[in-house]
């Protein structure tokens, strides 16, 4: 017995099996449940009590026909069996990212959250300064009144400030840090410079202590001429500590420093009789020790050379130090007829 008998032998069980299982009122009314009047016709005779209906032998079918329904049957199956293919995930397309842009917003941002920083900066400097500027001027009121402020004082309490800043190494990676303020920054400034005239006038007991470079006059100046010197050092040590001050602040506020300053008459007298005093100097030296002659006329030279390209070769050229320049050489000049 091969395989189609014994698929057409457990087909027929299968419909017996069918047949012999009660139907239910639903099934009962289709055309194909074996108990139709078409295959269950009703008794024409017997007992009316039962009216139960006879059944007939089903019309017989042929290998051929069962062998076409079971290959059917498997194609179905095998169909609705069947797995759709999956989509391979790398032959989807992805849209490209443009990381370019997304650096350059970043870049963006980063250069904005400094700039607010910076005015934030400057926004409590200002804060601090009005206050303290009010706590004066109240208390010189009070002062000349005779009363006591009404107010206590100071009026705004500044502890400690900080501000955020973003940082960026070599590599373009950033990283988001806090600075802190320093509010007192113009009280130590005060401070030191009050110390600097302390002992400019520890050191020369013939000026006062609130005497500056401007109280100075040309007598006095070419009278004592080490004094003058000694003056003359403390003054530029002054100017150097204010301008490092200035250019500090400057740069913590993102402004530029100034490329010159305007010169003075006071500016022209020091320059001139500073190089006058040095030139007188320099013939002691060289009237002492002939052979300093070459490095200091050297040491003069390369002076002069990067004087001059400061005043007129650069890109932006101080023309205030080529001023300076002249009159320092014709302080020389003088000097060197003394």
């Amino acid at each position: 017995m091969d395989n189609t008998d014994m698929e057409l032998r457990a087909i027929r069980e299968k419909l017996q099996s069918l047949q012999q299982e009660p139907l239910s009122t639903e099934a009962t009314t289709l055309p194909w449940n074996g108990r139709s009047d078409t295959y269950w016709p009703k008794e024409t005779g017997g007992s009316k009590e039962t009216g139960r209906q006879s059944p007939v032998s089903l019309p017989q079918t042929s290998p051929d026909q069962i062998r076409t329904t079971v290959e059917t049957l498997r194609q179905r199956s095998s169909q609705q069996l069947r797995i759709p293919p999956q989509l391979d995930p790398v032959a989807v397309p992805v849209p490209e990212v443009d990381l370019a842009q997304y650096l350059q917003q970043l870049q963006q941002q980063a250069q904005q959250v400094n700039q607010l920083s910076l005015a934030q900066a400057e926004a409590l400097l200002k804060l601090k300064s009005l206050s303290d500027r009010y706590a004066l001027d109240l208390k010189q009121q009070a002062a000349r009144g005779g009363y006591e402020p009404a107010v206590a004082l100071p009026l705004c309490e500044f502890e400690s400030a900080l501000v955020p800043d973003v940082q960026q190494d070599h590599q373009g990676y950033l990283t988001v840090t806090y600075r802190s303020l320093d509010l007192q920054e113009e009280e130590h400034y005060a401070y030191e410079l009050a110390e600097s005239l302390r002992h400019r006038g520890g050191l020369q007991p013939w000026l006062g202590e609130s005497t500056t470079a401007s109280d100075l006059g040309v007598g006095a100046i070419l009278a004592e001429p080490l004094k003058a010197l000694q003056t003359l050092e403390s003054w530029g040590q002054q100017q150097f500590s204010r301008w490092r001050r200035s250019l500090n602040l400057r740069s913590k506020r993102g402004q530029r420093p100034l490329a010159s300053s305007p010169i003075t008459f006071l500016d022209a007298v020091i320059w001139f009789s500073g190089a006058a005093m040095v030139r007188v100097g320099i013939n002691f030296l060289l009237a002492a020790n002939p052979l300093l002659r070459l490095p200091l006329m050297l040491l003069l030279l390369g002076f002069s050379a990067g004087a001059i390209y400061r005043a007129v070769l650069c890109p932006k050229p101080d023309y205030s130090l080529g001023y300076r320049l002249l009159i320092a050489i014709a302080g020389l000049i003088v000097g060197g007829r003394l």
